[in-house]
C-alpha cells in the first residue's frame, strides 16, 4: 500500500539550489544547418562547494530522435540534478569513438571546460538519417508502388527536412572537488538541426521587475533597457539590492509583442495525407532559482499574469547573500538566463 499523504510538502523543489547544479545548457543558436558551428554555454552553480574545482566534460552524438518542429517537442535540457527528473537519451560520452552515432570529433572545448563549439557534420541530416528517424520507408523497387506513394514520401522527407529537422543530443558532465569526494553530474542539450529558412533564435535577455506583494506600483508596458551583466531585475546597479523578509513579485518584461511564430508537423487530418503544417506563437518559459527562500511557481509562462511571488525568511542577523538565476526557455530549443546577487538585510 502506498501512503502520501503529508509528503508532498517534503519533496525537494527545483527552484531551491542547496547542491551542485546544472540549471541550463545553450545552444547559440538553438537550431541549426550541416557546417554550422554551434556554440555551447553551460549554467552550472554549486552553492555549498566552499571553491572546489569543478571539471567539465563536453560530448555530442546522434541518437534517432524526432526534431523540435514535430508535434512541437525536444528542445529541452535535463540534468540529473537533485530536484529534476532525468530525462536520459543517452550518454553521449559513452560511445565508442568510431562510432557511427559519436559526433565528438567535431566538438572543440575551451581550456576551462566551461564552453564548447560543435560543428554539424553532413551526415547529421541527410534524407537517409531522416528517414531512419521518422520511419519513413521508401516502396521496394520493383513492387509497382504507385506514384501518389512514392511522392508523399518525398514530401514527408522535404518537409521533415525543412521544418521539424533532426536533434543532436549534447551530453555535458560537470565533477566537482577530486578524489573520493568527487560529485558528478550529467546534463543532456537537444540541438535541432534542419535546412529551414527560418531558425530558431536564442530568447532575447531576460528582465523583471521586484516590487514587494501588495505593492500598487504597476511594471512599465513598454519595452526597457537590460541591465548590463547579465543582471535579472529593471534598474539594476552593480550594488546588490537589499530585500526584507516577506513576500516579493517578480513580474516579466520585454515580452516580444506580438510573439513570433513558427511552423510545425502534425499527422495528417486526413486519409491519404501523412501530415499537416501547422502554425503556433511561442511561449516563452521562466524557470526560477535561489539559494533562498521559495517561489510560489517554479515555472511561469510569458502569456497570462508572467508574475511569481518570492517569500523569503526574515532575517534577524548580518545581512544575507540571495542570488537569484532566472532561465528563459522558448519551448523549442532557444534558452537564455540571467543572474542577480540580492541581499536579505536584518
Amino acid at each position: 500500500m502506498l501512503v502520501l499523504a503529508g509528503c508532498l510538502e517534503d519533496l525537494p523543489r527545483p527552484s531551491k539550489v542547496d547542491s551542485l547544479r546544472v540549471l541550463a545548457v545553450r545552444a547559440e543558436p538553438p537550431e541549426a544547418a550541416p557546417g554550422d558551428s554551434v556554440k555551447l554555454t553551460a549554467l552550472v552553480v554549486d552553492p555549498t562547494g566552499k571553491g572546489r574545482p569543478l571539471t567539465m566534460r563536453w560530448s555530442a552524438c546522434l541518437i534517432p530522435e524526432r526534431g523540435n518542429g514535430f508535434f512541437s517537442t525536444g528542445g529541452t535540457t535535463s540534468t540529473s540534478g537533485s530536484g529534476y527528473s532525468t530525462d536520459d537519451p543517452g550518454t553521449c560520452s559513452s560511445l565508442p569513438p568510431d562510432a557511427k552515432q559519436n559526433l565528438s570529433k567535431t566538438l572543440t572545448m575551451s581550456p576551462d571546460g566551461r564552453e564548447a563549439t560543435f560543428v554539424v557534420p553532413p551526415e547529421v541530416l541527410t534524407p537517409s538519417s531522416v528517414a531512419q528517424v521518422y520511419g519513413l520507408k521508401s516502396p521496394t523497387v520493383g513492387t509497382g508502388a504507385p506514384a501518389a506513394v512514392t511522392g508523399q514520401l518525398a514530401e514527408a522527407t522535404a518537409a521533415f527536412l525543412t521544418i521539424a529537422g533532426v536533434n543532436v543530443t549534447i551530453t555535458l558532465e560537470v565533477t566537482a572537488g577530486t578524489g573520493a569526494a568527487a560529485e558528478t553530474l550529467v546534463a543532456y542539450k537537444r540541438v535541432n538541426v534542419s535546412l529551414s529558412t527560418t531558425r530558431n533564435t536564442n530568447p532575447p535577455d531576460v528582465l523583471f521587475h521586484l516590487v514587494k506583494d501588495g505593492d500598487t506600483a504597476e511594471p512599465p508596458k513598454t519595452a526597457q533597457p537590460v541591465p548590463p551583466g547579465g543582471r535579472c531585475l529593471l534598474a539594476e546597479d552593480t550594488a546588490p539590492i537589499k530585500l526584507s523578509g516577506g513576500k516579493w513579485k517578480l513580474t516579466a518584461l520585454n515580452i516580444p509583442d506580438p510573439p513570433p511564430k513558427y511552423s510545425v508537423l502534425l499527422g495528417g487530418s486526413s486519409t491519404g495525407k501523412l501530415f499537416d503544417v501547422v502554425e503556433r506563437e511561442e511561449t516563452l518559459f521562466y524557470s526560477f532559482f535561489s539559494t533562498e527562500g521559495k517561489f510560489g511557481q517554479d515555472i511561469v509562462k510569458s502569456v497570462g499574469s508572467h508574475q511569481v511571488q518570492w517569500e523569503l525568511e526574515p532575517n534577524t542577523a548580518t545581512p544575507s547573500p540571495a542570488p537569484l538565476w532566472i532561465v528563459a526557455r522558448d519551448g523549442r530549443g532557444g534558452t537564455t538566463w540571467c543572474r542577480s546577487d540580492l541581499e536579505i538585510a536584518p
